[in-house]
């Protein structure tokens, strides 16, 4: 989607997201944080129809850096175990979502905005791999970027944020929650309601799904599988591949890499020819760059050094292998 997009996303995991235990006053990296569901798929479903893709089955794969130190968190639908026993024991809370005849209006409706279709006819095969490099989402992004900051800093305390999504999920939305909650706000009895687990995925109602790798990993299930079941290696762990490394600075890489030539080369002695040599020092920084460079915003200047190096060494590649299949011919040249 581009890095303005990627933004967005990043964004509105912060301002949108509230803490799973109510209260929970632990050091900010080891509170765990569950993402309004609702409003996230709002946003998703106002990218899709701003690009006009609407007609096709649309998923979404995001890895957004985390901001404020977030570490921990996931998507729900609804409240939370802590919140429902918070609403559930607070009387006054409960006398206030009752008297409440409406929610505010969504603060992430934005308009005058034109759409901007990612394809210009209907793509011609059921799967296609589209990239928006070249579609404007800037006018998109940007009134979304705003949208966020304003609803980040409202500056409500957590009672504050509780009381306007309860009331939101009481008015706004009619579906099983909305009536579950109604009939526990009116009888009082709140045994029905219950929690949705976190979730990294979600599939919208409008053609498109989301993965999102940075979230969890959650499991849920029997213990001894089966049809269903999570675990944590159902997806990737981008923090234990790719990611893991994706902020090293200019020394850490520098040692990474020796580190890898130096076992690379441990097992090599006067025996391996010329040709050996340079194809595993092309594997070694072929491996390097993908794990290290790819992908990142602010490029390494070593990653830029081993494209240079990269590239003389696959040119003495060919000049190696040129040169041997040169003295083969000749070999064969004298024997006859």
């Amino acid at each position: 989607m581009g890095e303005e997009v990627t933004s967005v996303f990043e964004q509105a995991i912060t301002a949108l997201s509230r803490k799973e235990v109510l209260f929970d006053s632990r050091a900010g990296e080891d509170v765990v944080w569950q993402v309004d569901i609702d409003k996230m798929a709002y946003i998703f479903s106002t990218l899709v129809d701003y690009l006009k893709i609407d007609d096709t089955y649309n998923i979404f794969v995001l890895n957004p850096k985390y901001r404020n130190k977030r570490l921990h968190y996931g998507y729900r639908r609804g409240l939370s175990e802590s919140e429902i026993n918070f609403l559930k024991e607070n009387k006054t809370l409960q006398a206030l979502v009752l008297q409440s005849e409406h929610a505010k209006g969504n603060a992430l409706e934005i308009d005058n905005i034109i759409p901007r279709p990612l394809h210009l006819n209907r793509p011609a095969s059921n799967f296609v791999w589209t990239t928006t490099e070249e579609v404007n989402t800037v006018e998109w992004s940007k009134k979304y970027s705003d949208a966020l900051t304003h609803a980040e800093n409202e500056g409500k305390d957590d009672v504050g944020v509780l009381y306007d999504k309860i009331v939101k999920m009481l008015h706004d939305k009619k579906d099983d929650l909305n009536y579950l909650l109604g009939e526990a706000l009116k009888s009082g009895d709140f045994t029905g309601l219950h929690s949705e687990c976190l979730t990294d995925t979600w599939i919208g109602g409008n053609r498109w799904a989301f993965i999102d790798l940075s979230a969890g990993p959650f499991s849920w299930g029997p213990a001894v599988g089966g049809e269903g079941v999570r675990t944590e290696l159902s997806l990737p762990n981008v923090n234990k591949t790719i990611g893991a490394v994706a902020e090293l600075t200019e020394v850490e890489a520098e040692e990474k890499l020796q580190d890898a030539i130096r076992e690379r080369f441990s097992s090599f002695d006067g025996e391996h020819q010329a040709i050996d040599i340079l194809l595993a020092e092309i594997d070694i920084y072929e491996l390097f760059a993908f794990k290290h460079c790819k992908g990142r915003r602010t490029k390494l200047s070593l990653c830029e050094e081993l494209d240079e190096r990269m590239h003389d060494l696959k040119s003495e590649l060919e000049d190696t292998t040129s040169g041997t299949l040169m003295k083969a011919i000749e070999r064969r040249l004298l024997m006859h």
